[in-house]
C-alpha cells in the first residue's frame, strides 16, 4: 500500500533516506509541496546544480534519467534527480522492465524523485499500477488524493495560524463552499484574507467581500435561484458570469451537472432511497454535500419537470456546438425555459 501524507511527514522528520521516491495523486498542490519538502531534506534549502538535477518527464529519455543518477556527486553527499510529469501510462512492458532493473540496483550516491500530478488510479491504468508497485518495493510511494471539504478546512485553519491570523472553522467552511476544494486557489485566497485581516481574525464578511467565488459555486447559486423561481436574481447571476467572461459552454456544463444531481436525488427519494447512498454509486466521494444541497432544493420539483429541464439543457448543448447563434443568447433562452418549467 502507498504511504499516506501522515507517514511521509514522519519520514521527513527522521534520519532515514530512501533511494527512490514516487509522489503522485490528483491533488497537485500537496504533491508539489511535499516534493519540495523532500528535496529540502535531501539537498538543504539552497541546493546547487551539482546536487540536484530536474528532468521533464514528457521529453526526457529513460536512459538520460538513469545516466544522471549514476554520475558521482561533486561537493555534495548525494546526487538527487527529480523527474516531473513522467508519462508512464504509455510505457510498454520493455520500458517497465527497464525501470525495474534500474530501481532494484540504484547507486548508493543517487536519489530519484518522480512527481506525478493529476493522476487518477483506476482499472485501466495497469502500467501506472505496476510503476507504483515498483517504488513501493524499492523505495517509497506516496499518494495524495483530492482533499475532502473537512481536510481543506483543517489546512486553512492551520495555514492561517502559521501566518499569524485566527481563522475559525465555521469561516473556513464558508471559504471552501465559496471557492471550492482546489488547494492552489484556497491558499491564494487565504493569503489575500490574511493581508486584509492584518493582525486580526478573518471574518465571514471578509470571505464574502474579498474572495472570488468559483464558477461551480456561482452556477450552483444560479440553479438555486431557478428552483426558487427567482428570475431577477437568476438573470443577475447570468449577467455577472458573462461580465466575468466565463465561457458559456462551461456554465452550461456546470448547470447541467447541477440538474443531474437534482434528478438523481429526486428519483432516489421517490424510491425510498436515502440521497447519501448515491455517493458511492455516482462517485460523489468527498462531495456528499452536493447531494444534501440537492435534496433540499428539489423538494417541490416533480420528476417529469426535471426530465423536461434536462432535455432543455441537452438541446442547448447541441445548439451551442452546432449552430452559429450566440452562445450567451442560447444560455439566456435556456434559463428562461428552466424558469418556465419550474413554474409549471
Amino acid at each position: 500500500m502507498p504511504m499516506t501524507e501522515a507517514d511521509l511527514k514522519k519520514h521527513l522528520k527522521s534520519e532515514e533516506i530512501k533511494h527512490a521516491y514516487l509522489l503522485y495523486g490528483d491533488e497537485p498542490y500537496l504533491t508539489l509541496f511535499y516534493t519540495n519538502k523532500l528535496i529540502e531534506k535531501l539537498c538543504g534549502k539552497d541546493p546547487d546544480e551539482f546536487g540536484l538535477q530536474y528532468f521533464d518527464g514528457q521529453n526526457a529519455e529513460v536512459s538520460e534519467i538513469f545516466g544522471a543518477l549514476e554520475i558521482l556527486p561533486f561537493g555534495t553527499d548525494r546526487k538527487v534527480v527529480c523527474v516531473r510529469e513522467l508519462d508512464i501510462g504509455k510505457a510498454d512492458d520493455k520500458t517497465l522492465k527497464y525501470w525495474e532493473e534500474f530501481l532494484s540496483d540504484l547507486p548508493e550516491t543517487g536519489v530519484l524523485i518522480v512527481r506525478l500530478t493529476s493522476v487518477k488510479i483506476d482499472k485501466r491504468t495497469t502500467n501506472l499500477k505496476t510503476f507504483i508497485s515498483l517504488f513501493e518495493e524499492y523505495g517509497i510511494a506516496v499518494q495524495f488524493p483530492q482533499q475532502e471539504e473537512k481536510d481543506c478546512v483543517r489546512l486553512l485553519v492551520a495555514g492561517a495560524k502559521k501566518r499569524g491570523n485566527d481563522l475559525p472553522s465555521s469561516v473556513a467552511e464558508v471559504l471552501v463552499e465559496r471557492c471550492g476544494t482546489d488547494l492552489y486557489r484556497l491558499v491564494n485566497e487565504l493569503d489575500k484574507l490574511c493581508a486584509v485581516a492584518g493582525d486580526g481574525p478573518i471574518t465571514k464578511d471578509m470571505v464574502q467581500t474579498s474572495t472570488v467565488e468559483s464558477l461551480e459555486a456561482r452556477v450552483f447559486d444560479l440553479s438555486k435561484m431557478i428552483m426558487q423561481s427567482n428570475a431577477s436574481r437568476a438573470f443577475s447571476i447570468l449577467q455577472t458570469l458573462k461580465g466575468d467572461k466565463e465561457k458559456p459552454v462551461a456554465v452550461l456544463a456546470v448547470l447541467s451537472n447541477a440538474y443531474a444531481d437534482l434528478y438523481r436525488v429526486k428519483v432516489a427519494k421517490d424510491s425510498g432511497v436515502a440521497p447519501e447512498s448515491l455517493a458511492q454509486s455516482f462517485n460523489y466521494k468527498r462531495r456528499e454535500f452536493v447531494l444534501q444541497n440537492a435534496a433540499r432544493d428539489v423538494a417541490r420539483m416533480s420528476i417529469a419537470s426535471l426530465r423536461e429541464s434536462l432535455e432543455a439543457l441537452a438541446k442547448a448543448d447541441i445548439a451551442m456546438k452546432s449552430s452559429s447563434v450566440d452562445s450567451w443568447l442560447i444560455l439566456d433562452e435556456t434559463v428562461t425555459n428552466l424558469l418556465a418549467i419550474r413554474r409549471g
